[in-house]
């Protein structure tokens, strides 16, 4: 075998047959949304306990890969989000922030408002834990007003997932801002025009989809 080249599987063909089989069921059953009959947020555990009767895991490879940082992030986060929902806390935010843009702006301003602040978080926090703090309140402030949630949601989800103008917005900005020895300058010059024209893109196809009156 050359030097670098890959080394064969170990598992059995059978075992090969059930990664496939188990990945193709949990996509396919996560892709159902509120069809499937399963919780699709168990569906990767069912699959990795599926897996570990194989044998194709075993108990060592499961505790390495869950990363605890991220469930214990997450699971705060929802938390968070339905406290802000069941106590009224989303539409006292909604009031005051609705009483800092003039009491009755337009439609537009809002959504912008919205996306803005999702897109510049998700520079320096989480992107799930800025969409789950910041949807709630989009939505009070969209029923308060009167128009379509539905397009401040899109527009957060959207802004949250414009994460590329600094080291600390993802991962993968983290690993290709230390291997290829770039300045923050550099992120801005290439990434700058990109994330503005993102941002002008995703404000008007939320309005089209789900058309802002006000």
């Amino acid at each position: 075998m050359q030097a670098g080249a890959l080394s064969e599987s170990t598992l059995k063909r059978w075992q090969q047959y059930a990664v496939y089989i188990v990945f193709v069921v949990v996509i396919g059953i996560m892709l159902l949304g509120d069809l499937s009959p399963i919780p699709i947020a168990a569906m990767p555990a069912i699959g990795a306990v599926v897996l570990l009767f194989c044998e194709v895991l075993d108990i060592n490879d499961v505790k390495n890969y869950i990363n605890l940082d991220i469930c214990f992030m997450i699971a705060g986060i929802m938390a968070i989000s339905s406290a802000v929902q069941k106590t009224g806390a989303g539409d006292l935010l909604a009031d005051k922030l609705l009483g800092v843009l003039g009491g009755n702006p337009s439609g537009w301003v809002v959504l912008i408002v919205f996306y803005m602040a999702g897109a510049l978080l998700s520079q320096f926090m989480s992107n799930i834990g800025t969409m789950g703090i910041f949807v709630p309140i989009a939505v009070a402030t969209a029923l308060k007003q009167g128009l379509d949630p539905r397009a401040f949601c899109l527009a957060i989800t959207a802004g949250c997932n414009a994460a590329m103008l600094t080291p600390a917005a993802s991962p993968s900005s983290a690993v290709a801002f230390a291997a290829g020895r770039y300045r923050m300058k550099d992120l801005f010059r290439v990434n700058g025009p990109a994330w503005i024209l993102y941002g002008a893109c995703v404000i008007l196809m939320a309005n089209i989809v789900y058309p802002i009156s006000g």
